[in-house]
């Protein structure tokens, strides 16, 4: 065997190091792995299927920590715009689930910091795929432009407002109305508040019954107004004690009421008084306080049946006005002549219609 010097062509090869040994190792094992995601990437969108953008419910929220001090107004539909993708089983399950309506998006919304102090603002709500808790396999994608909410946030605040009554179309006119209490706390939209100067009842829907004259106030309860401008509020309490109270009342003492005679057109008597003192009335009345004494009619009633020409007894009828009553009997009886009328003569008064 010649020299190693005569060899020229011969190189000389070291052994590897084990340092050199483990990274060739390492190598090896990473391309693998590496073939093997894009084998698996690859197998996995072959057998991918889509579902098309489908429209689910979204459950807006406001932040636990500010829910009591604004009131969040969603101004549109709540609801978004969503597409699936994943495995035909899973694509399947998921089209059992929206079908059922359990597949939803849950949004909790917070007041940004900078706006904390206003009265009322307007936002949108930005619906993202982390809003939604499917089971693994699914992956959903939100269809942009379709996952916008738009809102708007009111500040509440506290203010005292008095009582006014809603009677529901009911008349009040014979009672005078007391609430206790006389005012409620009242919390609400801070805009809709600071221009409201009072809380109303709700309309009453029953019958109410008055108290009879110088008895006790009948007391019954009545809720308070839910709703301000179409916006819902609070009230502490919520309802209020109403107090019915008669009206004060006046005894009217009212001297010479003419009596009048009621017949028809065609009655063919005319009749008459016996004397001056039969002509006239006096009565005690009680009723409600007006600045006048009240109009009485005072009349005896003859188209009830048909005149006898004569002397004859007719009793006098009372007419009160509304919410008067009388307070004591008089004599009734009065004498009075009926009679042909010549022609051209004098006819008594009377009264052509029936009041």
């Amino acid at each position: 065997m010649p020299p190693e010097s005569d060899l020229p062509f011969l190189v000389k090869m070291k052994p590897k190091s084990p340092r050199s040994k483990w990274l060739d190792r390492c190598s090896s094992i990473a391309v693998s792995l590496a073939l093997a995601l894009l084998a698996w990437l690859y197998a996995s969108n072959r057998d991918q299927e889509v579902l098309d953008p489908i429209t689910i419910p979204v459950e807006i929220t406001l932040n636990p920590a500010q829910a009591d001090n604004y009131l969040l107004e969603i101004l549109g539909p709540k609801q978004a715009a969503v597409s699936f993708k994943g495995s035909p089983l899973k694509i399947r399950q998921a089209r059992e689930l929206l079908q059922k309506e359990q597949i939803t998006a849950r949004v909790e919304y917070s007041i940004p910091d900078g706006r904390l102090k206003e009265a009322k603002f307007s936002d949108t709500i930005l619906v993202s795929e982390e809003n939604m808790h499917l089971f693994r396999g699914v992956h959903p994608r939100m269809v942009e432009g379709k996952n916008r909410i738009p809102i708007t946030v009111h500040k509440l605040v506290e203010k005292n407002l008095p009582v006014q009554v809603e009677t529901g179309g009911f008349s009040l006119s014979n009672s005078q109305i007391l609430f206790e209490p006389a005012s409620v706390a009242v919390r609400g939209p801070q805009e809709i508040l600071e221009r409201t100067k009072a809380i109303q009842t709700v309309p009453w829907t029953t019958s109410i019954s008055f108290s009879p004259q110088g008895k006790s106030p009948r007391d019954f309860k009545v809720s308070l107004a839910r709703e301000l401008e179409g916006k819902p509020v609070q009230t502490k309490p919520d309802y209020v004690t109403v107090k019915l109270l008669p009206e004060p009342r006046k005894v009217y003492e009212i001297k010479e009421i003419p009596i009048r005679f009621l017949y028809p057109a065609d009655f063919p008597f005319r009749p008459s008084f016996q004397d001056e003192r039969s002509r006239k009335v006096d009565l005690r009345v009680e009723g409600p306080v007006l600045p006048q004494a009240p109009r009485i009619l005072a009349f005896i009633d003859l188209a009830e049946r048909p005149g006898v020409a004569g002397v004859q007894v007719e009793k006098v009828q009372i007419q009160l006005p509304r919410d008067f009553s009388l307070l004591e009997e008089f004599p009734r009886d009065r004498t009075i002549e009926l009679f042909l009328p010549e022609k051209g003569g004098k006819v008594p008064p009377g009264l052509p219609e029936k009041p």
